[in-house]
């Protein structure tokens, strides 16, 4: 599963963060407090290159990955119907679907650059969905995707 975080200062500092992610849906749309509050609870992972994050044997998924700088593919799975499955890079959020239903992820996650994560525990995820409706709209609404893959996969 996932490493340790490392020691080593990322290239971004925590007051870079927020210029990260606030373009980005649901940042974009949230209260900084409510982004604060999600920060606050995060702890920092550093990835490199060709790094396995997480797979469908790591079990049920309790970490929300927010990628900070970097990309991560997922493949593998549901994500095989994609040509080149899912890739996210900074300021996206990854397995929200397995996240928010309490299972393990359908797909393996491999860090594609280096670059750094962070890593969400589940209850600060519910925390602030109960406190930020666009929070809780985009983890909805990332479900709702899931399902459509899904039911792809059942017609194929």
């Amino acid at each position: 599963m996932t490493t340790a975080p490392s020691p080593r200062t990322p290239r971004l500092d925590r007051a870079q963060w927020g210029a990260v992610f606030q373009p980005h849906p649901p940042f974009s749309q949230m209260q900084a407090a409510h982004i604060e509050q999600l920060f606050d609870a995060a702890t920092l992972l550093r990835c490199a290159p060709g790094q396995v994050l997480r797979r469908p044997e790591d079990g049920p998924v309790h970490t929300l990955f927010a990628v900070l700088q970097g990309a991560v593919t997922g493949r593998r799975g549901l994500a095989d119907l994609e040509a080149t499955g899912f890739q996210y890079e900074a300021g996206e959020l990854f397995p929200v679907g397995a996240l928010m239903g309490a299972r393990p992820v359908t797909a393996t996650y491999t860090a594609t650059e280096a670059g750094w994560c962070l890593l969400i525990p589940r209850e600060a995820v519910d925390s602030v969905a109960a406190a930020s409706p666009p929070f809780a709209d985009f983890l909805s609404g990332r479900i709702l995707q899931y399902l459509t893959l899904s039911r792809r996969a059942v017609q194929a």
